[in-house]
């Protein structure tokens, strides 16, 4: 029996039971992904980053096999939404631990269902659903006028299924699904609908995308397949959850159906038209936000309240204040990518924010809207901003709760940001050099200066981070601006990029001077397009110099530099869609 056959297939062996069925879609024997991933975490250490000069030949990235992949928390809420025509996206219950989160940057291909907490989460997130759609049963199945009722169910098993699975139902599908619909009807036909739903929004093929290509792939003697590519069914699935965040939608199936997926000028069509979707607007802007690491706010309400003596005290919760702080990047970064010139070194660049009446209050700007909206706003000219990376969402997220912690921010900045490759693991900070260099001094710049020194054994990683973020000593903790550090002293913004560091040997004053060196050498662009190509796969490149990617990057540059564009050749890249064969 074939690989998806066998895994899908598997659950409604229970004789279409609605407990047992839960149960095995929830623990059926998928384990983590074998995938490597594209790039893995592997890298070259310090010097081989973006803009490494060099050369050494690119590296092709490692083959991404044949997998199934398990929606996150959020993608599994809206897919949901949108198959049942919800008003408000459900909230999974019990999904603290389940591996993902709705503010992590990729959704990572090796998720896997844990028993007692996804798993409670999912069967008792498919009751209250069934519970919420029941005054609707009778609309949602569709019955035509006279249809008698088995042969309504079994239609609807057809069709509504082939939504749910995002692919055709087989026949031996549709049967275990009309086991499940007789076992309910034998109490109403609304019930034996509601169980067929559940038992949809249960099953692993509805809670894993499949990445197996073509269903006639046969195995060698040696149990190894063919290297295949995605069937248009799994690219329309794909397509969907890259822009849309959720399950494809209609359009996108009937694309799928036609074949048109499987031609280049079909897959292109479907993409420039996702692109206008409002709903796919929204989702990338989500990913752009989560790039730059603004979803750690949610465990960031911990701030010296002293850096909060601008607002009344009723203003002071934070809670609510990164809750708007997430709003207002959400509204900077939607802003620049669909309302302005939707170029991608806009990000770094534009002197806009968006602010309430609370905010505006903290950070000392003028507020022009009424209430408490959120209405655009921009920076003064002296406080030197460049973007998200002085957007005070990304600030607050990336420091301590009264320092700015070079730390934090340098290494943010240079792993994902300007993308060089990974730096050797930190050294044992319990040996005398070490807390040597830790009680040094009362600042953060003293410290990070005697972290710096060549002779000393911090210097290897810290040359290479602390630059990033000494740029950014000008706003504090909370991303406030300030002359002068928590020590009252002068601040000084002076840097100079050395070793490995593409911006090297420039000697660059300021964050705005380091956004647009990053604009004008590609940098950015470059770290853009690793970005984007690991949210796609559902792993993370952190190697630079790969050939697909910099294939990519060369066609990015000619392009016109928005982020549409950038999301748009990654969805066409035909690495994105082949599969490595691999054994059963």
């Amino acid at each position: 029996m074939r690989a998806r056959r066998r895994i899908e297939n598997g659950v409604w062996r229970a004789a279409g039971l609605l407990g047992a069925l839960a149960a095995s879609a929830c623990t059926g024997g998928i384990g983590p992904s074998e995938t490597t991933g594209a790039g893995g975490n592997g890298g070259a250490g310090p010097g081989s980053g973006a803009g490494g000069g060099g050369t050494a030949p690119c590296q092709a990235l490692p083959a991404i096999p044949r997998r199934i992949w398990r929606l996150s928390s959020q993608q599994y809420a809206n897919a949901t939404r949108d198959l049942l025509g919800l008003g408000t996206t459900p909230s999974l219950i019990e999904t603290t631990t389940d591996g993902s989160s709705a503010y992590a940057f990729i959704n990572g291909a090796d998720l896997t269902v844990q028993p007692g907490y996804l798993y409670g989460g999912l069967y008792q997130t498919a009751e209250n659903v069934v519970t919420q759609i029941a005054p609707r049963i009778a609309t949602i199945a569709g019955c035509n006028t006279g249809e008698a009722p088995l042969a309504c169910a079994m239609r609807f098993a057809q069709t509504f299924g082939a939504q749910a699975f995002r692919r055709p139902l087989e026949a031996t599908e549709v049967t275990n699904l009309m086991k499940v619909y007789n076992q309910g009807a034998t109490q109403s036909f609304n019930t034996g609908i509601s169980l067929m739903i559940e038992a949809l929004i249960l099953s692993p093929s509805f809670v894993y995308r499949t990445e197996l290509g073509p269903g006639t792939l046969v195995a060698d003697a040696s149990g190894h397949y063919p290297d295949t590519t995605l069937t248009a069914y799994e690219v329309a699935t794909q397509l969907g959850f890259l822009f849309l965040n959720s399950a494809p939608d209609a359009d996108l199936l009937a694309a799928a159906a036609s074949g048109s997926l499987d031609r280049p000028d079909g897959l292109s069509a479907q993409v420039t038209r996702l692109l206008a979707l409002p709903q796919a607007r929204t989702s990338l802007s989500n990913v752009m936000v989560n790039w730059f690491n603004v979803g750690q706010l949610v465990d960031k309400a911990n701030k010296d309240t002293a850096l909060l003596s601008s607002l009344a005290a009723a203003d002071r919760d934070q809670t609510v204040l990164v809750g708007d702080l997430l709003t207002s990047a959400q509204r900077f970064v939607s802003d620049t990518l669909w309302s302005g010139t939707g170029k991608l070194t806009d990000l770094i660049t534009s002197q806009r924010t968006f602010v309430n009446r609370r905010l505006a209050t903290l950070y000392g700007l003028p507020y022009t809207g009424t209430g408490n909206d959120f209405v655009a706003a921009t920076w003064p000219a002296d406080q030197g901003r460049a973007g998200m990376l002085t957007e005070p969402s990304f600030l607050w997220a990336l420091s301590d709760s009264a320092l700015t912690s070079i730390v934090k921010r340098g290494k943010f900045l240079h792993d994902d940001v300007v993308c060089q490759d990974p730096l050797p693991p930190p050294i044992d900070l319990t040996t005398p050099l070490a807390l040597s260099i830790i009680a040094m001094g009362d600042s953060e710049v003293t410290k990070s200066d005697a972290r710096m020194q060549p002779t000393v054994v911090c210097s290897g990683c810290h040359s290479q981070m602390d630059p990033y973020s000494r740029v950014l000593q000008n706003f504090g903790p909370i991303g406030n601006y300030r002359t002068a550090d928590e020590a009252n002293r002068p601040i000084n913004t002076t840097v100079s990029f050395s070793g490995g560091s593409p911006l090297a040997p420039m000697m660059l004053t300021g964050v705005k001077e380091v956004a647009q060196a990053l604009v004008s050498n590609k940098v950015l662009a470059g770290c853009a397009v690793q970005k984007v190509a690991s949210y796609a796969i559902g792993n993370m490149v952190r190697h630079y110099d790969t050939c697909e990617l910099n294939a990519l990057r060369e066609e990015f540059d000619q392009s016109d530099g928005s982020v549409a564009t950038l999301f748009s050749q990654v969805a066409l890249a035909d690495f994105v869609r082949a599969r490595a064969g691999g054994t059963k």
